[in-house]
């Protein structure tokens, strides 16, 4: 919005200022030698120039400061989006989002990293809460190849019956070190303690 102001309020005074300029330009019969018209186009000329210098860079005045500002906030944020974007397989309207293969916690480091960048609060903070939702669904995939090494439906009879206690806190172990979130870490050392208890209530005795 800002942006928009910034060109179109400095064009209008020029353009109403060309206007009066040509409107008593010609109610005037001897406009060069005319007072009349010498001082309101001395003083025409003067407001442009007044207008011209308050929106360039050569102002004392805030306004182009804060163009370049919008600007370059604008353009940061455009960076951040866009890493963050190119992590992931958008699905239609953006159900079944996917992580890429490729993706690490190293590129989730990275995306905060341009988003610390974000000359704007308001900015950063949407931006993080978008990549806290994509971080979160990364890490479900995580947790979900974890547990799978305790689930009876990816293991024969056999070597469900053979899992122990060590095994289980193994996957404990590395739920606690690859997934950063609270919430979700939290919801897969439930699973896992779920998991174990119907473990040793099948093959306890």
């Amino acid at each position: 919005m800002f942006t928009f102001l910034y060109y179109v309020i400095p064009i209008c005074i020029v353009i109403l200022c060309l206007f009066v300029i040509l409107f008593w330009f010609g109610s005037q019969e001897d406009h060069l030698r005319s007072l009349r018209f010498t001082v309101p186009l001395s003083l025409m000329i003067f407001i442009i120039g007044i207008t011209i210098s308050t929106w360039t860079p050569l102002s004392p005045l805030p306004f182009y400061q804060q163009h370049l500002h919008v600007q370059k906030v604008n353009e940061q944020y455009k960076v951040a989006e866009r890493y963050l974007d190119n992590l992931m397989n958008k699905g239609f309207l953006d159900f079944n989002t996917t992580v890429k293969k490729h993706v690490t916690h190293r590129h989730f480091s990275v995306a905060q990293q341009k988003i610390n960048r974000i000359d704007d609060r308001e900015k950063r903070k949407a931006l993080m809460n978008k990549h806290s939702e994509y971080l979160a669904i990364y890490e479900q995939r995580i947790g979900d190849n974890l547990i799978q090494q305790i689930q009876l439906e990816h293991l024969s009879v056999s070597e469900y019956s053979q899992l122990t206690a060590q095994d289980y806190d193994n996957v404990r172990y590395q739920i606690r070190q690859q997934i950063q979130d609270a919430q979700t870490e939290k919801y897969f050392l439930e699973r896992v303690q779920k998991l174990q208890k119907e473990h040793d209530t099948l093959y306890s005795q």
